[in-house]
């Protein structure tokens, strides 16, 4: 054998833990997100991740001529650059327990650089640490070898067990919900000359018209007026039935209650899948499959919330990294990269923050513009604004942000309450702005006209306290946006009241004769989206009258 040999594949298998070193951060963040993301959107970074290792300990092995020792180096200086962001997070967490600590932050614009300063000197230590320790004598890095790759096989037992336990999490949910009698009729008849295009547009966490005078000192009664003008029904004191995205739109899609017709796991993971599940093969979208509509999906960014198996699922082509890829680079080294181009203003913008802006405008820029379709066409677009995070100023311009992506809100934003003000408000008035051209273009034909209904999914959360929600934080998180065009039909069955929940109960009755009762409008605090985990409120005059 040369010895210029790569000597790898002829090594005993324990220096294999550099690889494994490698793969853990995106296992690891795979078993932590299950609920968020799929196994494929994981692929290329196990791929990426491994051939990094490869790559690193065939330049150690020329190096030194020791698969040993470039083994050990290897996997420190993977393990430094993939968790750099995890430590640097974790230090801002507990510099946060001691005030006493405040002074060593040494913050710009958000950023602690003297954390950042305290995590690269812990690192550099490592560091040389590692170099000494590989150059000892072949004895000891015999044994540490070992050590090392037995605790990698310890360490990656976890996540991959989590992993397999929870492969079966997509709870058997594609087979249509049964409907009762009443739903027969709704397959088969339309009232109108023609059978409309639906347009379903959830704005995520759009308040109520009274809720953002005030508690922002908003006035959005000029939009709510030119929806009006355009002939839309706006209800009033309309409230969300649930209080998170995912309950809130399987409730809605599938017209009824979670407790009241749906199989809901306990648990949280299978719960979350469940959830996604009963949205993406909803009793609305099934229906409307069943009278001949093509099914139309615009992708989120989240994957409870977007249905890639509909009959025709749109992104942006400026996509490059997936939702994945970018939260395992947020938590590497290159969160300081991003750090310093953000204080410097340099060209790197943390990455999530691109594709999340890019969905949203991607969306608002083609959900009426599809193009003709011999079929009518339901269309159903999420879109997670004027939600955090704040990507856009009130013009639609992107917003420099200096914080790394998240999409927390109430005491989980990250800013203090005057940016979450000001931020919520600009991001409304570029979002308003967007919607009446949406509009004006889906209206502009007189002939062929489409029901459009606008409606949050939540309220705002401003004043929010998850661990002790207020009664003000209730009224503002369940207060919502709810506006219905629906043209050539009565719209009796309409009221200021209305929940998610009736919305497509009214419209069947109004189109197709289903004859559907309408439920009560009830709100719900969620947990997590589980049977288990919520709370009714009490109507939002009794809320009023809570002092706490």
């Amino acid at each position: 054998m040369k010895t210029t040999d790569f000597p790898l594949l002829r090594e005993k298998i324990v220096n294999s833990h550099t690889i494994l070193f490698a793969l853990l951060p995106a296992v690891t963040l795979f078993a932590i997100n299950l609920r968020e993301f799929v196994f494929p959107q994981i692929i290329r970074s196990l791929a990426v991740l491994s051939i990094a290792a490869v790559l690193l300990l065939r330049v150690g092995w020329l190096r030194f001529r020791d698969i040993e020792r470039a083994a050990l180096l290897s996997s420190l200086l993977l393990s430094l650059f993939m968790y750099y962001g995890h430590a640097y997070n974790l230090l801002i967490d507990l510099l946060k327990l001691f005030a006493s600590l405040d002074g060593i932050t040494i913050q710009i614009n958000g950023i602690s650089y003297g954390a950042h300063f305290l995590i690269l000197l812990v690192w550099i230590g490592f560091i040389v640490a590692g170099i000494r320790l590989a150059g000892r004598g072949n004895r000891w890095k015999r044994r540490f070898t070992q050590f090392l790759f037995l605790l990698s096989i310890i360490f990656i037992l976890f996540p991959a067990v989590t992993i397999v336990d929870n492969w079966g999490a997509i709870v058997g949910a594609s087979e249509p919900l049964l409907f009762g009698p009443e739903i027969e009729s709704a397959l088969h008849q339309s009232n109108g000359p023609h059978t409309p295009d639906i347009y379903y547009i959830v704005l995520d966490a759009y308040g109520r018209e009274d809720i953002l005078e005030e508690f922002y000192a908003y006035d959005n009664s000029t939009f709510t007026n030119q929806l009006k003008d355009f002939g839309f029904y706006v209800a009033r004191d309309s409230r969300s039935n649930y209080s998170n995205t995912n309950s809130s739109l399987a409730s809605s899609l599938n017209m009824t209650y979670l407790d009241q017709g749906l199989d809901l796991p306990s648990d949280d993971l299978h719960c979350a899948r469940y959830l996604a599940q009963v949205t993406a093969s909803s009793r609305v979208i099934t229906i409307l499959r069943e009278l001949g509509y093509q099914i139309v999906s615009f992708e989120t960014g989240f994957r409870s919330t977007e249905n890639a198996n509909a009959d025709l699922y749109l992104h942006s082509v400026n996509k490059r990294l997936n939702a994945f890829e970018n939260l395992l680079l947020q938590n590497s080294f290159l969160s300081l990269i991003f750090d310093l181009s953000s204080t410097l203003n340099g060209p790197f913008e943390y990455p999530r923050y691109a594709a999340h802006r890019d969905r949203i405008a991607f969306t608002l820029d083609n959900v009426s513009k599809l193009g003709p379709q011999s079929q009518p066409r339901f269309v159903f677009a999420h879109i997670v604004a004027p939600h955090p995070p704040f990507v856009f100023d009130a013009t639609g311009k992107a917003v420099d942000q200096r914080i790394q992506f998240g999409i927390g809100d109430g005491d989980y934003f990250p800013g203090t309450r005057e940016e979450y003000i000001n931020g919520y408000s600009n991001q409304l008035t570029y979002l308003n702005a967007a919607l009446l051209e949406i509009v004006q273009e889906l209206t502009q034909d007189p002939v062929n006209q489409p029901v459009i209904i606008i409606q949050g999914d939540h309220g705002p959360r401003l004043v929010m306290e998850w661990s002790h929600p207020s009664a003000d934080a209730k009224r503002e998180g369940m207060a919502i946006l709810n506006a219905y065009y629906m043209p050539d039909v009565d719209k009796s069955q309409l009221y200021d009241e209305i929940s998610p929940v009736n919305s497509f109960r009214v419209l069947f009755n109004a189109y197709f004769n289903a004859g559907f009762d309408l439920l009560p409008d009830q709100s719900y605090m969620m947990a997590h989206g589980c049977q288990d985990q919520y709370s009714a409120l009490p109507a939002e005059s009794e809320l009023l009258d809570i002092q706490e």
